[in-house]
């Protein structure tokens, strides 16, 4: 083997191992069983009546009800003037909601999240806007690092591990899904692969997809396939047409 064999099999194997490394891995530490499920919960959708949020914050303030709660309650406190004034309210709120103890500790907690919120700001000018599948997770990875900080890291990670969860997964789905050096074999392995590695069982076929979207993303996905296929049928007919 020549020298520049040796160095083109350097070449290649590094690729292989940095794309592996691309698509594995978790920012949430899979022993928080972060669920689909949760990963979908909506505020606008969710039940936040009386008894529900007594119900959901019966045992703890901290579960994956929380992170829409604190968007339903930035709702309520929306026409607020400054920070006060919307700690103002939300006490008010949570007092009237809640048991007595459960609002205190979660007054609490929502003051850390509005704190975190103006933060945020600065930060993601800080960061600026990622241009790629790896900066994207490199990103979504120094987010939850910077909630980590704020919250803690059991807390972070339980407040909002089920949205980290769902950002994590589209943003490596989409890197294989467009990688257009990929066959369709190829990618369903790999999507098989990431499925199974980051929800399981849970993963079913999202009904509410439109059947112009699938048909878009059909093409995408065979695109490489339907490019070859193209190459050697233009190689057959010139083939053919040479005397």
């Amino acid at each position: 083997m020549t020298v520049m064999m040796v160095l083109v099999l350097m070449i290649v194997v590094a690729h292989l191992v940095k794309k592996k490394k691309e698509f594995q891995g978790h920012i949430i530490d899979k022993s928080y069983h972060a669920k689909l499920h949760d990963s979908k919960l909506d505020y606008r959708k969710e039940n936040f009546g009386k008894e529900a949020v007594r119900e959901d914050f019966s045992s703890d303030i901290v579960n994956e009800h929380t992170l829409n709660f604190f968007m339903y309650v930035d709702e309520i406190c929306k026409s607020s003037v400054d920070l006060a004034d919307n700690l103002e309210k939300a006490r008010q709120y949570l007092y009237a909601a809640l048991p007595r103890e459960t609002a205190g500790k979660m007054l609490k907690l929502y003051e850390t999240y509005l704190n975190y919120q103006i933060g945020l700001q600065d930060k993601l000018r800080e960061w600026g806007m990622p241009t790629a599948s790896q900066e994207s997770l490199d990103g979504l990875a120094r987010l939850q690092e910077y909630r980590r900080a704020v919250f803690g890291k059991e807390i972070a990670d339980i407040i909002f591990g089920a949205s980290v969860e769902a950002e994590e997964y589209s943003i490596r789905r989409n890197a294989i899904f467009y990688d257009d050096n990929l066959y369709a074999a190829q990618k369903e392995q790999l999507l098989r692969e990431l499925n199974n590695d980051m929800w399981g069982d849970e993963l079913t076929t999202d009904a509410n997809i439109s059947d112009y979207t699938r048909y878009q993303e059909k093409l995408q996905f065979y695109k490489k396939d339907i490019s070859q296929l193209r190459t050697d049928g233009s190689k057959t007919a010139t083939g053919r047409s040479r005397p």
